[in-house]
């Protein structure tokens, strides 16, 4: 069976088979002349609205309390079967334990998996559906899990460059972070 897709132009859904792809775009054959006209002319083709970087700190700043929450309960959890991180009396020295490498461990890992199957399964996290924001490819595809695993480590780095690669968000016409350059995702609104 054919898969059903819509035109960008006129909005009718058609077979696969007769339409025609442009970059993100899909054209039907009864708008490809006024389509192929509007690229002559240069006039911009975009229908995505990107979401700004305000709008997307506050869906960090949303997933990173979710986050902090659950990461807290399981610290405690874990502080109640291995020793906590102490200062040795008399000294500056402070002792890291198993239990704080540990904790350490399942936080990273706990707010990796976050990542990877909210964008992974829904294109957004928590913080980003409350925002009414989504993850996509640059063609307009679904991000896959993989790119997500990728997406997370170079949000790590966006992180890491003083948060720079944040703030690359606001000056680029696309909204686009460092870890968006990075994966060749969007981040739009839904």
């Amino acid at each position: 069976m054919d898969p059903k897709l819509k035109c960008s132009q006129c909005g009718l859904d058609f077979p696969a088979s007769e339409i025609i792809t442009y970059e993100d775009h899909y054209v039907c054959g009864g708008c490809k002349a006024s389509f192929v006209q509007k690229l002559r002319e240069g006039v911009s083709l975009s229908t995505r609205h990107f979401a700004g970087f305000w709008i997307r700190g506050g869906a960090v700043m949303i997933d990173g309390i979710l986050l902090w929450v659950v990461n807290l309960g399981v610290t405690l959890v874990i502080y109640q079967f291995f020793p906590k991180p102490h200062i040795i009396p008399g000294t500056q020295h402070v002792v890291f334990g198993t239990g704080y490498f540990l904790a350490l461990f399942i936080n990273i890992s706990l707010a990796m998996g976050y990542q990877v199957w909210f964008i992974g399964t829904y294109g957004a996290t928590l913080g980003k559906m409350a925002c009414g924001i989504k993850v996509i490819m640059a063609d307009g595809r679904k991000v896959s899990y993989g790119r997500a695993f990728g997406r997370y480590w170079a949000y790590m780095l966006s992180s890491f460059t003083l948060c720079i690669g944040f703030i690359m968000a606001g000056c680029d016409k696309e909204k686009r972070s460092l870890h968006d350059r990075i994966c060749n995702t969007r981040v739009i609104y839904k």
